[in-house]
């Protein structure tokens, strides 16, 4: 309403500032201040330090003036404080600084009133507190407030604000306490998910027998390259028909690590290797801890039977505090980090011959070139920077130089061309349709009906002379040697004429300011985003900046979200709503039982399977990439650091993610308590939540979001069209960042709660023999090939599991020192603690991974056998390159941007 108002009123200022300018300026204006009050809201919303919440929790208190209106207190509040926001301008005031005052004024009446003793003070205190309100929120914005429009339920806000009456981010996220029942709600659900896995399987060997594109792309892709060659097809290898429908099963498990490095990518098997990490982690864990440590705590824990539930009496819930078995579990807590580290190193050092392996398969131009970035301004043309490389080598040494253009007027030429040859061959297409008919017209302001296909050829013509002309301004530009830094960029690639010399460049300081000449290994050529090598460096900063003030925002919002999921999830709010579904549960208890299994986890990984795109849009805005598949190592780091707060860690967040990690900050030894008092009753959710997974997996693998694209576009454009058109899957979800941070959270927890609830590490060895059966299939049969970064996810899963291991032996050292004889358990645990951490700093020094040794480049320099082909040859912004047009006057397009 703001902006129409701007847009219809203010008139245009001046020659310069007119009325989008402005417009432009009051949406910058309006955006700021929400982006600074959400932030606000939401650590109000947090607050536990208000004793009138405590109050809320009993509406039978003496004191208590909300009694049953809290909710509507509470929604008040949050109905004005948006008002404040939201408000017209007509009181400069009201800015993210009048709404501080409403927040922190309002605390002082909240405890102002839950000091006051007796009716009569109350009174005065509530009377106070509406008067000073008002002078606040007065006029507009309580109007504003009263129409504001109750988005959530009161319950949904009441969970949200809280904090101090017991609620916590567990109980909002769903991750109950252990209690009896569980065991029942368990296996319901373990039934339930297992045919439901079963059910999908049988729905995808359908679906792959009657859509082999969306299914088998990858072999109907080599099947026609091969007969193109005349070839014989290797890759993928051939399905055994004897399989019948499970055929698929064969080609997954038959596939070689090796032949999916050499075939698709390094990232692809180092993905795959993964699963294979994971299943030797768990079942050297799982299998003698339920064998062995799981009788012994059932039968020899000292806990009467009566006060445990029966799912925990084969974990550490039916020992005894005191009990001697504790030195048991202390001497587990080595096994534990010992066999785990073992496979982690053992990995990696797999890891690393494969990826010198890749390094030195990389193509040329990418192997020889380097990516300079913060040029000083001397240097920002193409000649300027061939000399000073000239004489810091030689003048044979330097292949070419590119300097970034900004083009940002060519790719609109070049999109509005586009945009006309469309029309154009519309019209063309409209006249071949009904030769006999008149020709095709339209409306142009100012002249009446035209002839479309006169007018989009002239304006053709135009816009084609129009970009030949901005193509050559900005060459010239470039090549010259006056810098023109309204044409070049301060950022570069500098090709080599071999590889040595591309490596010591990288090496090598070239100013006394080290942030000038930043040299680093480039992207792919067809995965480069120019447009964010483009920006200058303080635009860079700011953007960044403002993108990780939007994920700590994401942070702080994530549990009103999942209330809000989670009060559609939940059976008792179906049930408050729905007397008929409150009837059948009643007579179906055992239905009930099944579906509190499922919903428990529900809200949570409905969330979880959301958050991706939310930061895939922070990053894609907000932060340089340099290339599309970086972003995909961006959002797997924060992606799990996300999924370990509020999945693992849930438990330890209590009311406020604030005040637990001040609590931490404060009293660092407190951590060992904080984590042996909440995680340890939390153990049943996540047997839940990791049999929940195999559901995904299972879905998965029917590509039901590809099908459904496929079958749309396959009326229209056709089966092989659709094809394309509907690949690769939303890499969002499903790309290498996503996927590695998923299946890295999946073993991280089953590290965490492998010796409270022995059962997690076999739930999780299964999820990882589904991932292995079916992202083996999927990767190598039916999915896009992606760009490859050489195993850079895979080194990342090995970093995070050095936290989730560092995160169980502080758990288990903080249970060791709560519940054994002594300290003596606890001291061991610490052992382990110390060697863990000592392997963790050793990590980056034994696996130097990024690049290869210079031994090895000296030796492998000249020789180019092995080298996988290229599909570039060189770095240049594609929409400077001329397209190439047909011999024999074939149609083409000339504004396409070569790739």
């Amino acid at each position: 309403a703001q902006l129409a108002h701007v847009a219809a009123v203010r008139p245009a200022r001046g020659t310069i500032l007119g009325r989008s300018a402005v417009l432009n300026v009051w949406c910058i204006f309006l955006m700021w201040r929400c982006f600074l009050c959400a932030p606000l809201l939401l650590l109000a919303a947090y607050s536990r330090t208000s004793v009138a919440w405590e109050l809320s929790a009993d509406p039978a208190s003496e004191n208590n003036t909300f009694g049953e209106d809290w909710d509507d207190e509470c929604l008040s509040l949050i109905q004005r404080s948006v008002a404040t926001v939201v408000a017209p301008s007509k009181r400069q005031t009201s800015t993210a600084g009048t709404l501080v005052g409403a927040i922190i004024d309002g605390g002082g009446f909240v405890q102002e009133l839950a000091s006051s003793e007796g009716a009569a003070a109350t009174g005065v205190a509530g009377a106070d507190r509406e008067q000073r309100g008002a002078t606040l929120l007065e006029g507009t914005f309580a109007e504003k407030a009263a129409k504001t429009p109750k988005l959530l339920n009161k319950t949904v806000w009441h969970k949200i604000l809280s904090g101090g009456n017991g609620t916590t981010a567990a109980d909002i996220t769903g991750v109950a306490t252990n209690k009896e029942g569980d065991l029942n709600a368990f296996l319901t659900s373990l039934v339930v998910d297992s045919v439901t896995i079963v059910g999908l399987i049988c729905v995808f060997c359908f679906l792959r027998w009657e859509f082999p594109l969306v299914y088998s792309g990858s072999v109907k892709r080599a099947e026609a390259d091969a007969e193109e060659r005349k070839e014989v097809v290797t890759f993928p290898p051939p399905l055994n028909s004897r399989w019948g429908p499970l055929s698929w099963i064969y080609g997954s498990l038959g596939t070689d690590i090796n032949a999916i490095q050499d075939n698709i990518g390094l990232d692809s098997a180092m993905l795959i290797e993964f699963t294979h990490v994971a299943m030797k982690i768990c079942a050297t864990i799982g299998i003698p801890m339920c064998l062995i440590a799981s009788p012994i705590n059932y039968w020899f824990g000292g806990m009467p039977h009566l006060e445990v539930d029966r799912l925990s009496r084969i974990g550490m819930a039916n020992i005894q505090s005191g009990s001697d078995l504790y030195w048991v579990h202390a001497c587990i807590v080595w096994l534990v980090v010992v066999s785990t580290e073992h496979f982690i190193l053992q990995a990696m050092d797999g890891f690393l011959v494969r990826r010198w392996q890749w390094l030195k398969r990389m193509p040329a131009p990418r192997c020889t070139t380097v990516l300079v970035e913060n040029l000083p301004l001397e240097y920002c043309s193409d000649s300027r920077l061939r000399t000073f490389f000239a004489k810091m080598f030689t003048p044979e040494d330097i292949v070419a130089t590119h300097v970034v253009r900004r083009t940002e007027c060519l790719l609109d030429l070049i999109a509005r061309g586009h945009a006309t040859d469309l029309l154009l061959k519309r019209a063309e297409a409209d006249r071949d349709r009904s030769p006999s008919s008149a020709a095709p017209k339209h409306w142009v302001l100012g002249e009446g009906y035209v002839d479309s296909i006169a007018c989009h050829r002239e304006l053709l013509e135009g816009l084609s002379a129009q970009i030949a002309e901005e193509r050559v301004r900005i060459q010239q530009a470039a090549l010259s040697d006056l810098p023109n830094p309204s044409v070049c960029a301060p950022s570069a690639f500098v090709t080599f004429r071999t590889r040595r010399d591309a490596e010591v460049a990288l090496r090598v300081q070239y100013k006394s300011d080290a942030e000038t000449f930043v040299m680093s290994v480039p992207p792919h050529p067809l995965d480069v985003r120019w447009d964010d090598l483009r920006q200058d460096a303080t635009r860079e900063t700011v953007k960044e900046r403002i993108g990780h003030l939007c994920v700590v925002a994401l942070y702080l919002g994530f549990l009103p979200v999942v209330v809000c999921i989670s009060s559609v999830t939940s059976l008792q709010e179906w049930s408050k709503r729905s007397p008929e579904v409150e009837h059948f549960l009643e007579d179906w208890p055992t239905v009930a039982t099944a579906m509190e299994g499922m919903l428990a986890s529900l809200a949570l990984t409905l969330f979880l399977s959301f958050l991706p795109t939310t930061l895939m849009f922070i990053f894609d805005k907000f932060f340089l990439l340099r290339a599309d598949a970086w972003a995909q190592t961006k959002l797997q780091v924060w992606y799990f650091w996300f999924q370990l707060v509020f999945v693992v860690l849930v438990t330890t967040v209590g009311s406020s993610l604030i005040a637990s990690a001040a609590r931490i900050i404060e009293q660092p030894f407190e951590m060992f308590g904080l984590l042996a008092d909440d995680m340890p009753s939390a153990t049943h959710f996540y047997l839940n939540f990791m049999v929940l997974q195999w559901v995904t997996h299972s879905m998965n693998i029917t590509r039901y979001m590809n099908l459904i694209k496929y079958l749309a576009m396959r009326p229209i454009v056709g089966a092989r069209r659709a094809k394309e058109l509907c690949e690769p899957e939303d890499q969002d979800y499903y790309g290498f960042g996503s996927r590695s941070a998923r299946w890295t959270i999946m073993l991280t927890i089953a590290l965490v709660f492998c010796t409270l609830s022995p059962l997690i590490s076999i739930l999780t060895l299964i999820n990882f023999a589904l991932c292995r059966l079916i992202y083996g299939y999927l990767v190598v049969y039916a999915e896009h090939q992606k760009p490859d970064l050489g195993g850079v996810f895979f080194v990342q899963q090995m970093k995070h599991l050095q936290t989730g291991l560092f995160i169980y032996v502080t758990l288990m050292i903080g249970v060791l020192a709560r519940r054994g004889p002594n300290y003596g358990p606890a001291a061991i645990a610490v052992g382990a603690l110390v060697y863990k951490v000592w392997v963790g700093q050793k990590f980056s020094v034994w696996f130097r991974w990024e690049q290869l040794p210079f031994e090895e480049i000296v030796v492998d320099d000249e020789g180019s056998a092995g080298k996988r082909p290229s599909r570039s040859s060189r770095y240049a912004q594609p929409e400077l390159l001329e397209v190439e047009q047909p011999e024999e006057g074939g149609d083409t397009n000339p504004f396409a941007v070569v790739a």
